[in-house]
């Protein structure tokens, strides 16, 4: 048996994760969590054995964003205790899919914490097993090929988790050290905080925004883009910035009509 969290939801068995009422504040923390709405929110969590903890050397811990959100109830950690502890040998991740989720109406106001875990193995496309999904340091990171362009940070990725996994599926289901895709960037003139907010786009959805300062810096670069009814895409990297949090940065030319006439410093 093995844990293969890359496998369609229509074959993943979702798994309640129990003890959640202790930890509240951490899940309600990890998901953004406002009162009186429903709530679905999907991330990554770790599974993590104690096999020193003094009531069960059997128990499996939940975390997400390296906080303690519950544990594996005594059956599930048995049954999975052998497949978690590969994963960890082989790959030193237990990574799997999670979704934080409560209803607004319900009896309680407390999240429930579920995970995505296929308990069949199954076969790659070239007849291997597929692998765990893996963390993707810095140090991994190729940034040579990126000497021409101007590396700029996105922000608001702890908001925006379930369409930066989305957005990351191909670094999940592949060996490498990083997601590479394509973003948009999109102003946001209503937006409340910030009018000269610029929203990062992936697929139509939103992953993020640009930083204040990069906001201000290229926000009529960007409108006048659309204006021309131009919406020219960018390279965007995703990595596991830690276990739970993927993070992005968005890698842009300065050949590019955005960045034209800004010197490049790597160069200079």
């Amino acid at each position: 048996m093995s844990l293969d969290i890359r496998a369609e939801v229509i074959h993943d068995e979702l798994v309640n994760v129990v003890g959640e009422s202790n930890y509240q504040p951490t899940i309600r923390e990890a998901c953004g969590w406002e009162p009186g709405t429903d709530t679905h929110f999907e991330c990554f969590a770790e599974l993590v054995p104690e096999p020193t903890n003094r009531y069960d050397p059997n128990a499996v811990r939940v975390d997400i964003n390296g906080a303690c959100v519950g544990y594996l109830s005594r059956a599930d950690a048995v049954e999975l205790g052998p497949a978690i502890s590969e994963a960890l040998s082989d790959h030193g991740s237990g990574l799997v899919r999670a979704v934080i989720a409560g209803r607004a109406d319900g009896d309680t106001d407390n999240l429930g914490v579920f995970l995505h875990l296929n308990l069949n193995r199954k076969v790659g496309p070239e007849g291997a097993d597929f692998d765990m999904a893996r963390r993707i340091s810095e140090e991994a990171m190729d940034w040579s090929r990126f000497d021409d362009h101007r590396r700029i940070r996105v922000v608001g990725n702890q908001y925006h988790q379930p369409a930066l996994l989305t957005a990351s599926e191909h670094l999940i289901q592949q060996e490498g050290d990083r997601c590479e895709t394509e973003a948009v960037l999109v102003r946001e003139p209503s937006n409340v905080h910030d009018h000269l907010a610029v929203q990062v786009m992936v697929n139509g959805k939103r992953i993020g925004y640009l930083q204040r300062g990069s906001a201000k810096r290229y926000n009529k670069r960007v409108k006048a883009l659309e204006d021309e009814g131009k919406q020219p895409t960018y390279p965007l990297l995703i990595r596991m910035q830690s276990p739970g949090m993927l993070q992005a940065h968005l890698q842009i030319a300065y050949s590019s009509e955005l960045l034209k006439g800004f010197k490049n410093t790597k160069r200079s």
